[in-house]
Formats: structure tokens, C-alpha cells, sequence
């Protein structure tokens, strides 16, 4: 039980009698370290005299050590709070709700009682907006099944991973990014994408050929507007960069093994440009992204 905490807090999900996921931003403990809020539901405590009262408005914060209950979240629902030595009481009237003993460690009050453990009723979007999140900037947690990819594409995974690197926020930097903290201004991160999800590309060919084609996203451009796809067409190991994506970023996408087989020959990838202005075509290799310095050894992801 805590008075400077302004909102009730659990780090178990296992806990919550309801809970419904969503992003609900970030908290900054007393170290001033933030965690981020991954959803909000009740929970139900038993009390010091056996009695259970439901807990609402409770945030589900996993990085949490222990659970918080705010003492000012008591008295905006009408609560009065009366401490008498190292004992804390929070009043209904005359009748005693709650109770806890200050501990002399912290200063904090541990509540005489314990929380029940429910199996949460979780209520969520279609696409978990905290798990994209994680996958956009997901830098260097390269998914086993990614080895299924031909061996042309690890150069576009690598450019990718200093990518997201100096877009993520750096402990060291404040909790800016490499990229704020090199321009001077905020990143925009409305055009990431989650690395190797399905894209289909619209295509301008013949009226009575297919309008898109099936590819995996690989990677981003600098200076053009488009994505770097791998067509997944059987007998075309090649990439395309196109501006008119439609991506399914649930779902990842592998190479054939027989495509993997076709494109093992080739020594360089190729990229064909849509805009006649970048008909030249791109060789993989001269396409990376350098790591501002230092960046690499102070990444910190917010919530990771």
C-alpha cells in the first residue's frame, strides 16, 4: 500500500479476475525507471478478516517487483485513511476495509491480506497492438525460423537490425532514440513494418493478369518511398521494392525450399524499382544503414 502510487498495480496477469489488453502507455517508478501499462482489469483481494473485495482499475504492469495499491485512489472513491503508529487503515464510515503494516525497509504498508488468483477474462483487438509494436522494433531477437531464409536476404535482415536500433530509445540517451538524438527531432514511426510478414504488391500488367503478387517484406529505403519485398512466386527468387503494399503483419512468411535452391546460385540480389526515375537496379550489398556510434551498447526498448 503506497501513497505516492496514483494508480493500483499488479505485475501477474494470473491475478486479475478481468482484464482487458491495450496499451495504456507508460508508468515512472520511484527510480524514475518507466514500465509500460499493458492493460486494465479487477482483481480480488482477501482481507485480514476473510472477507473479499473486488479491486477495480487495477493496471497490469509486468515489470513491477510487487504489487501496488494507491492509497489516493481510496480517498477519490470516498475513503477515509488513518494511521496509527506503524499501522494503516482505510475506513468505510466506522467499518475498517483494509488494513496494512509499514515496512521498515521501504516505508511502504504491505496489506494484511492476500490477492486471489483468478484466471483473467482478457478482452482484446483483433491485432494485438502491444505485440506489433514489439515486432516493429523487435532489433536483435532473430527468430529461429528466419534461417529458413536464402542467404541473400541476412544482408536486408542485418540493414534492418541497425535500423530499428537507432529508432529505439537508449537509456543513455535519455530514453531518446539515436536518431532524436543525432537530428534533433522526433522519429516517425508510421511506416514500420514487422520484418518478413506477408505483403502483397499491386502490380500494373495485363487486365487479365493477377492485380498483386505475394512477397515477404524485407527491409526499408532511404531517400525513395517503397518497401523491399521477396516475391514468393514459385521460379521467382527475386526482390521487387514497391509503394502500393498491403501487408498482413500476423502472419510470417518462409521461402519455399525450392526457391531457396533457385536463388543459392545467384551471387548478388537485385531490386527492381517501380519509378522510372530509380529504373537503375540496386545492388544489395551497397544498401546499409551504419549504427550511430554507441548506440549498439545503450539500447534500452521502453517495455521490453
Amino acid at each position: 500500500m503506497d501513497s505516492g502510487c496514483s494508480y493500483h498495480m499488479h505485475p501477474k496477469k494470473d491475478y486479475f479476475e478481468t482484464l482487458k489488453l491495450k496499451e495504456e502507455g507508460t508508468v515512472l517508478l520511484g527510480d524514475h525507471h518507466p514500465c509500460q501499462v499493458q492493460g486494465i482489469g479487477t482483481i480480488i483481494l482477501n482481507m485480514f478478516d476473510n472477507r473479499e473485495y473486488i479491486l477495480k482499475d487495477v493496471s497490469h504492469v509486468p515489470d513491477l517487483k510487487r504489487n501496488l495499491i494507491s492509497i489516493s485512489m481510496f480517498g477519490n472513491l470516498g475513503f477515509a485513511t488513518k494511521t496509527q503508529h506503524v499501522v494503516l487503515k482505510i475506513l468505510n464510515g466506522s467499518l475498517v476495509i483494509a488494513k496494512g503494516n509499514k515496512d521498515k525497509n521501504n516505508g511502504l504498508f504491505i496489506l494484511d491480506g492476500s490477492t486471489v488468483m483468478a484466471h483473467a477474462s482478457t478482452t482484446r483487438n483483433d491485432i494485438n497492438k502491444t505485440k506489433l509494436w514489439h515486432n516493429y522494433l523487435g532489433k536483435g531477437q532473430m527468430h529461429a525460423s528466419w534461417f529458413r531464409i536464402v542467404k541473400e536476404i541476412w544482408g536486408e535482415a542485418a540493414t534492418t537490425v541497425a535500423r530499428l536500433i537507432n529508432r529505439c530509445p537508449s537509456f543513455e540517451l535519455n530514453y531518446k532514440t539515436p536518431m532524436e538524438a543525432w537530428h534533433g527531432k522526433i522519429i516517425d514511426y508510421s511506416n514500420l513494418r514487422v520484418f518478413i510478414s506477408i505483403a502483397y504488391a499491386y502490380v500494373k500488367e495485363g487486365k487479365l493478369e493477377p492485380r498483386a503478387v505475394k512477397c515477404v517484406f524485407i527491409g526499408y529505403l532511404d531517400g525513395v518511398k517503397g518497401y523491399k519485398l521477396w516475391k514468393m512466386e514459385k521460379g521467382r527468387g527475386k526482390c521487387i521494392i514497391s509503394r502500393d503494399v498491403i501487408f498482413h503483419e500476423t502472419k510470417l512468411g518462409m521461402l519455399e525450399e525450392q526457391q531457396m535452391e533457385e536463388s543459392s546460385s545467384k551471387d548478388h540480389v537485385q531490386f527492381e524499382v517501380e519509378s522510372s526515375a530509380h529504373s537503375s537496379k540496386i545492388d544489395q550489398t551497397k544498401n546499409s544503414e551504419e549504427t550511430i556510434d554507441g548506440a549498439l551498447s545503450s539500447v534500452g526498448v521502453i517495455g521490453n
